[in-house]
């Protein structure tokens, strides 16, 4: 897994540091079991001045190639500046940030899967899938409550809630745009967002229309690929195994190979490494496991992850 850092400064003099600053973040974000095969980059963004970037862990990822950094991947994105309101946005599990033209542009798939925080204050504009690098940006961390009581209740942060009081989430509902001469957001909402209102439809139509949408979208990225191109991680739970199950009714599941990774079980123990081979036996698919510590030697190309 990546990790996505960039940094706006509102100043056109730049700091001296900055790239250093985040050369040091992205070895401190690296786990210490992959920091001797880790590879990291930090760089001035393209033809903008005050505007940097880094990726931690960024073997075989792409910079900001056309002024866009595209974290996950998309359908439909390339030549196109999807961050505008032109109605309708690629298909895929992406975030994106754009700096061109005196604007920075930053949004999310329709359903904010790939993760973006931000922080904004009078110099400069952080924005990374970590909270952890914004804060060693900004320099301060500023606890929120919220995010503490709903942990404590329910092991997780709550919907859209961050850390830190001066960190906001990417709303999947949203575009942001930058203005950096006048130094203004603003944040304008995604066409189609709309939720059908309450009680206009019954839970048997919501899922069949649920059912044919994941299905249509999985069979189209397994067809782009050849047989043994996409790769789907199978956990062993519910969303992963319902993902093969769909393909498989779509009738494209046999061109699917199958991971799971993790420490090699103890004899006799039920893991989730069990229920996922359990699974793959079921549906026969090719199947491919890894364990950790993790080798370079093991490793699996692919063309795609589901």
């Amino acid at each position: 897994m990546a990790h996505y850092i960039f940094v706006k400064m509102r100043s056109t003099q730049q700091p001296n540091d900055m790239l250093e600053r985040l050369r040091e973040l992205c070895r401190d974000l690296t786990p210490k079991s992959i920091a001797d095969v880790c590879e990291n980059t930090a760089a001035e963004w393209p033809a903008e001045r005050g505007t940097y970037y880094a990726i931690q862990n960024c073997r075989g990822l792409s910079g900001p190639e056309s002024g866009m950094l595209t974290i996950g991947w998309t359908m439909g994105l390339e030549g196109e500046t999807s961050g505008r309101d032109r109605g309708s946005h690629p298909d895929g599990s992406y975030a994106v940030i754009e700096a061109n033209g005196g604007q920075i542009r930053f949004f999310s798939d329709q359903f904010g899967s790939r993760t973006l925080w931000f922080h904004m204050n009078s110099e400069m504009l952080l924005i990374s899938t970590s909270q952890r690098a914004i804060v060693q940006l900004k320099g301060c961390f500023c606890p929120k409550p919220a995010a503490i009581a709903w942990f404590l209740s329910s092991g997780c942060q709550g919907p859209f809630i961050s850390w830190d009081e001066q960190i906001q989430q990417v709303r999947p509902e949203f575009n942001y745009i930058l203005e950096c001469e006048t130094w203004s957001m603003l944040r304008s909402s995604k066409t189609g967002m709309n939720l059908p209102a309450s009680g206009s439809g019954d839970l048997r139509s919501y899922t069949l229309n649920f059912e044919r949408h994941v299905s249509q979208a999985i069979g189209s990225i397994i067809r782009r690929h050849g047989v043994g191109e996409v790769l789907l991680p199978l956990s062993g739970g519910l969303d992963s195994r319902l993902l093969l199950a769909l393909a498989h009714r779509d009738g494209s599941g046999d061109a699917v190979s199958l991971v799971n990774w993790g420490i090699v079980p103890e004899k006799m123990a039920f893991t989730d490494k069990a229920a996922a081979k359990r699974w793959q036996n079921f549906m026969a698919n090719p199947y491919w496991i890894s364990t950790f510590p993790y080798n370079r030697k093991t490793s699996m190309k692919c063309s795609t992850f589901l």
